[in-house]
């Protein structure tokens, strides 16, 4: 079975560049990353051609609905991953700055996410040397609703969102 996305000839992204920081986060809205300037402390990382992009434009209701089945649109700008069909992982993930301490235990993260069917969105919790630990599944059932999920109180790690097709 083939399934095509289609957002329109207009729906365009540019490449999500960032510096590289050397100090760990250190307050929550550090991590807000509402203009995906080379400032944010989220970037690509991974070595699979497919890389996250930022659009600086939503695409149409009708269109979105199409590939998603899930209405609002994000409102842009936002942060997406473009990947062909019968393509399959690992892909680029998209990561933290490292996270040095909690205050609140556990920790929270919030977020709203928006994937084409046989899609799942994996959410981690990874040491200094990336191995997991803890990890959240979230399916596309629950897109686009706002999305929590909690940490337990962790040594400092990054976080990471991995699509798994």
């Amino acid at each position: 079975m083939q399934f095509v996305v289609d957002l329109g000839d207009n729906f365009r992204g540019r490449p999500f560049i960032t510096a590289v920081k050397s100090s760990p986060v250190e307050a929550a809205e550090e991590l807000n990353c509402n203009d995906f300037s080379a400032k944010c402390r989220w970037r690509t990382v991974g070595h699979a051609s497919e890389m996250w992009q930022v659009a600086d434009e939503s695409p149409s209701s009708d269109l979105m609905f199409n590939a998603t089945g899930a209405l609002p649109v994000p409102e842009a700008p936002f942060l997406f991953m473009y990947i062909e069909q019968n393509r399959f992982g690992p892909f680029n993930v998209l990561q933290s700055d490292p996270i040095g301490c909690q205050t609140e235990n556990p920790s929270k993260i919030t977020f709203r996410f928006w994937t084409t069917r046989d899609v799942v969105l994996e959410v981690c919790a990874r040491d200094h040397l990336l191995n997991v630990l803890e990890c959240h599944p979230v399916t596309m059932d629950l897109s686009p609703a706002p999305f929590s999920i909690k940490f337990s109180k962790l040594p400092t790690f990054t976080v990471t969102f991995k699509f798994i097709h």
